[in-house]
């Protein structure tokens, strides 16, 4: 069974590839568009400061845990812990694989340097039946509380009659966007936000090992393979912890979250 969780004010849900995969069928028979979100340590520390962001984010349908930080955050602040964690990269392909089995259409937005052209190959190729399309879009004005989407990208989406919209923006604007867009697209059933992922499928950036994964250690192969990413790294692996010993301190239960934090290593 799915549980949802809250972390500094953000919900999150803790939810089975199994599980995500009935609901996703579900929706795409659905009459309302549904949105997904993929939340990392950074989005918690914008939650934070920008109100804005936090109630677009509790607007989602779909909070999924993208980052180890957030497995440990919730062992610590709660008395729960995370069975499941769906990255932006799974539930992407999850969707795609779903869509080329129930003829629906998938359009890519976002990207840069033509890696959503990229990215559309790759997934035709792994899912033969595909239908896929894309918006090669490098720019929306607007930042992580305010997003200015023009008429004519509308009727370009429009166009395309998406059932699945993926939007690769940076985070934060990506959120903003999917939230404005989704009263414009009337064929739009499921949009989500999948930050980086693009580069990811398309190969322009070598995914961690299975066993980095498995045991949280994405962040060091991040350093290692983009070494300019290190400040928003350290803000994911230094500054996010700090905030959470802030919280268990607050919330005097120091003690327990260590207790909980070495359980969950082991």
């Amino acid at each position: 069974m799915s549980k949802k969780y809250n972390i500094f004010g953000v919900s999150i849900d803790d939810i089975s590839t199994n599980e995500i995969t009935d609901l996703f069928l579900n929706w795409l028979n659905g009459s309302q568009a549904k949105i997904i979100f993929t939340p990392n340590p950074e989005f918690l520390l914008l939650a934070r400061k920008n109100k804005n962001f936090t109630q677009i984010l509790n607007q989602s349908d779909l909070s999924l845990p993208d980052g180890i930080g957030l497995k440990f955050a919730i062992t610590a602040l709660t008395n729960y812990r995370v069975e499941n964690r769906q990255t932006g990269i799974d539930t992407l392909l999850i969707l795609a694989k779903i869509c080329s089995e129930t003829g629906k259409r998938l359009v890519l937005i976002g990207g840069v340097d033509n890696v959503a052209s990229e990215t559309a190959h790759i997934l035709s190729q792994h899912f033969p039946k595909l239908d896929i399309n894309l918006i090669d879009l490098e720019i929306i004005s607007g930042n992580a509380s305010q997003v200015s989407i023009p008429k004519k990208l509308i009727d370009e989406i429009n166009s395309r009659s998406p059932d699945v919209l993926a939007v690769a923006l940076s985070f934060g604007k990506q959120e903003c966007f999917i939230f404005e867009i989704l009263k414009f697209i009337p064929s739009l059933k499921i949009a989500i936000g999948v930050g980086g992922a693009f580069d990811t499928i398309s190969g322009r950036l070598k995914r961690a090992p299975v066993w980095m994964r498995k045991n949280g250690f994405e962040w060091l192969w991040r350093v290692i393979i983009e070494p300019k990413r290190i400040i928003r790294i350290l803000r994911a692996t230094i500054v996010f912890p700090l905030f959470v010993v802030w919280d268990t301190l607050k919330n005097r239960r120091f003690w327990r979250a260590v207790i909980n934090v070495i359980k969950e290593l082991l």
